[in-house]
């Protein structure tokens, strides 16, 4: 009994607050100690791996747990959150399974009423809350869990039944008044949607905000001439107000194509000098995105804002990146003032680097970039154009460790995964770079490296057509495995049956793998679908058409890479040796 106590009160401190368990002192060898003490400590232990982010190695000790004890809910709620973004069937069956032994666990059956609606079960869900809040009636929290469920069923008085005992319990607020008169909305009763904000008006006289709500749900009702009064009236009456109402206006106007109307309230707003900056920017970049309402706007209505807030490095930025789009020099002045402000503003940064790249100055270009990757060393896109920059300087070594910088950074965002896998891929086409300066393809170290960063940047980004090529070329040249690259290369084609160049690797692959008549079937695909044939396609077609029988073919095809080759100022050894032998010989074996 003790044991359940204490692993159900753990549980319920840890879904309160962040309890940092990660300093909690776990011993190794706990396999002498009484069951009950064994099982605590392998609890504890695997909550300590769960916050590191171990969340394998923790799943593993609490299914060791289970083997000697299957009656614990919080075990089964672990494992549950440990499992649903991996599969949601196998996290569903932890969290009945921990829901069943703890029927009166209150965070337990939360969680499962949770997680059944994220699966679309909402009635089941709808049970266990009614369940929880007849459990526990002083816990409000649970009627904003129900009302949404009850809404989006249609279950409408129901909905505002639990709306209602909140309002009871903790005063009518904004967000409850809101919700309550959506909910009349759905059920089409205008005049009950008004009502319920008259109530919250009447509720506080003092604070005209709840006015200007009144005017915005008049406005949602299709009411604008009656809206636009409200929010000009308000407006003059309580200054408070002023800015709100004017960007009201300005939105409803810009929305019922009233132009003239909607110009004039958004030069009043920018003029005044008092509001927030982001609300005036937003009204001015939606206005410009309209068709009509753009042609109003010009460097004027910039440059109004940036005075009244030209201490603030996104007005600099704002005002900056318009002259940069009327290819204006004065915008340098206003991204270095932003930089100026905040030298760690990424977005100033970006905008430093597009003006020196498309005006050309090339050596501003790098200076700029390596300046940006110096104050945002953490900055993942920054770190890949430094690498860029030490390729094409020659740097090729120090290329290689800054885009394992990028990589590592990039990969720990889902938004910069497809950048990442990319980047990590570059890493191991610059160790197949040097493999092939070396010409050997022996360098297990090498050959290593490149296996290492392709098969990350696939992990990061399984679809990436570009690195599975490159990888299939690999292992096909250092007579790694082939089937895998049979199967890579086939991808690549499958996804782009036109894409000569993956054409020409799944030939070669299918020439390693002794499989002369898929080669030839492949590389005359690859000519086909080239406009202008590669010394590689040449040499490749040459070696192919040896293997065929055709030796006269095959000299023809080798003359003509080897002219190729030389035309771009390479010499290839082994080519000229095959011509001058008349017959294929192996590279790099």
């Amino acid at each position: 009994m003790t044991r359940r106590i204490f692993t159900t009160i753990l549980v319920a401190l840890l879904a309160m607050t962040s309890m940092a368990v990660e300093d909690i002192y776990v011993t190794d060898t706990i396999k002498d100690l009484p069951q009950d003490m064994r099982l605590h400590q392998m609890y504890l232990e695997a909550v300590c791996l769960k916050n590191k982010g171990s969340w394998k190695e923790a799943k593993n000790i609490l299914k060791k747990y289970l083997e000697s004890d299957t009656t614990n809910g919080a075990v089964y709620m672990d494992l549950a959150n440990m499992s649903y973004s991996n599969g949601g069937d196998t996290a569903m069956t932890y969290m009945a399974k921990a829901a069943e032994l703890e029927p009166k666990n209150y965070w337990i059956q939360r969680a499962y009423a949770l997680m059944l609606v994220r699966s679309g079960q909402l009635n089941k869900a709808a049970d266990i809350y009614e369940q929880l809040l007849k459990d526990n009636p002083q816990r409000i929290e649970i009627c904003e869990l129900l009302a949404p469920i009850y809404s989006s069923t249609k279950q409408y008085e129901k909905a505002l039944k639990q709306w209602r005992h909140i309002e009871n319990e903790s005063g009518i607020t904004p967000q409850t008044t809101l919700q309550k008169s959506q909910i009349h909305l759905d059920m089409d009763n205008k005049k009950k949607a008004l009502a319920e904000i008259d109530t919250l008006i009447a509720s506080d006289r003092t604070n005209c905000m709840y006015r200007v709500l009144k005017a915005s749900v008049t406005e949602q009702l299709g009411d604008h001439k009656t809206a636009e009064k409200q929010y000009i009236k308000i407006g003059k009456e309580c200054s408070e107000c002023y800015i709100e109402c004017q960007k009201s206006l300005a939105t409803l106007y810009l929305n019922t194509k009233q132009s003239a109307k909607c110009y004039s309230a958004i030069m009043m707003l920018l003029a005044d000098s008092t509001g927030d900056f982001e609300q005036k920017r937003a009204i001015l970049v939606a206005a410009i995105d309209d068709e009509e309402m753009s042609k109003y706007f010009g460097e004027k209505e910039y440059e109004t804002l940036y005075m009244q807030y030209s201490n603030n490095e996104n007005a600099c930025l704002l005002y900056a990146n318009y002259l940069m789009s009327k290819n204006d020099a004065k915008a340098l002045t206003y991204v270095r003032k932003a930089l100026d402000i905040n030298p760690y503003n990424t977005s100033s940064w970006y905008a430093l680097i597009d003006y020196y790249k498309s005006s050309g100055d090339d050596k501003k270009y790098r200076e700029a970039v390596m300046e940006a990757s110096d104050n945002n060393p953490q900055n993942g896109i920054f770190l890949f154009q430094k690498g860029s920059i030490q390729m094409e300087e020659g740097n090729d070594s120090l290329a290689i460790e800054t885009w394992k910088n990028s990589t590592a950074i990039m990969s720990k965002d889902k938004d910069n995964a497809a950048r990442a896998s990319f980047v990590s891929g570059l890493v191991a086409d610059m160790y197949m770079k040097k493999m092939d300066k070396l010409g050997s393809a022996s360098d297990k170290a090498l050959v290593d490296s490149c296996i290492k960063y392709y098969d990350k940047a696939l992990e990061i980004n399984p679809n990436n057509i570009g690195v599975m090529n490159n990888y299939a070329y690999l292992l096909s040249v250092t007579n790694g495995d082939l089937n895998l690259a049979e199967k890579l290369s086939g991808k690549t084609v499958a996804a782009e049956p036109t894409n000569c160049s993956f054409l020409d690797t799944y030939a070669w692959i299918y020439f390693k793998m002794g499989n002369y008549a898929m080669a030839e079937m492949y590389i005359e695909q690859a000519f086909d679908n080239c406009e202008k044939q590669s010394a590689e396609l040449h040499e490749h077609y040459g070696d192919i058409s040896y293997m065929r029988g055709r030796e006269t073919e095959a000299m023809k095809f080798w003359k003509e890479a080897d002219q190729m080759f030389e035309s771009q100022g390479v010499k290839r050894e082994i080519l000229k040796k095959k011509i001058e032998e008349q017959k294929y010989i192996p590279e790099f074996d």
